[in-house]
């Protein structure tokens, strides 16, 4: 039976544990954050090569249709997106909670921020593939329409896709058996309707056909 002070030892080295797991973990949240940043600037980018490929008098069209992705995008990935991208698989085609980040764990829950920052990591990308689609219709297409056509990339077309290839239970995920607790529901998920997409998923680290490919089709 431990003594008092054994227990008292012990205690120390789980806290000391704790507070190393939460420095990472806020290492980790910084990082993502600042990749966001780094996504969302590539609607400079956009911004900057679409001017500079259309008539002057047609500036000013192209720099509010990025703000418009930046803007509605972030609304339409909060209320529907996120929730369609990551939400409670069905049939590895789509996501049916977290709408709005409802059911998620209060903002004074560990772990919260760094849903926030995938959110935001998330939201970049989304925006991101609305974009490529207004440097193929600059001096194309009315405002009205791009608008539309933004909207619906960032609530429904994106989400779907990344469902398809980032969330553990999308059908083309080389992370669908990853959820299982033991080794035999692990070999049963690989042998059943849950096998991986020809046998080893569809890994896409950094949105090659998840954002650029979606936003081109």
């Amino acid at each position: 039976m431990s003594t008092a002070a054994e227990l008292e030892d012990r205690l120390e080295y789980l806290e000391s544990r704790a507070d190393g797991f939460a420095s990472a973990q806020d290492l980790d949240t910084a990082w993502i954050i600042w990749c966001g940043i780094l996504v969302f600037l590539m609607q400079v980018g956009f911004s900057m090569l679409e001017v500079g490929s259309i008539s002057p008098k047609n500036t000013k069209a192209v720099l509010i249709k990025n703000l418009t992705d930046a803007a509605l995008g972030a609304i339409c990935w909060w209320t529907l997106g996120h929730g369609f991208a990551y939400g409670k698989d069905v049939g590895g085609f789509i996501g049916t909670d977290s709408f709005a980040f409802s059911g998620k764990a209060t903002y004074q829950d560990d772990g919260r921020g760094v849903e926030i920052a995938h959110w935001f990591f998330q939201w970049a990308f989304a925006a991101t593939a609305a974009t490529v689609v207004s440097g193929a219709v600059a001096e194309r297409i009315k405002i009205a329409a791009y608008v539309q056509l933004s909207v619906l990339v960032t609530f429904l077309i994106y989400p779907v896709v990344v469902h398809w290839a980032w969330s553990e239970g999308g059908w083309a995920s080389p992370h669908r058996c990853e959820d299982t607790t033991t080794a035999a529901d692990y070999q049963l998920c690989r042998e059943e309707s849950r096998a991986l997409l020809l046998g080893c998923g569809a890994t896409d680290f950094a949105g090659a056909g998840v954002v650029h490919m979606t936003g081109g089709a």
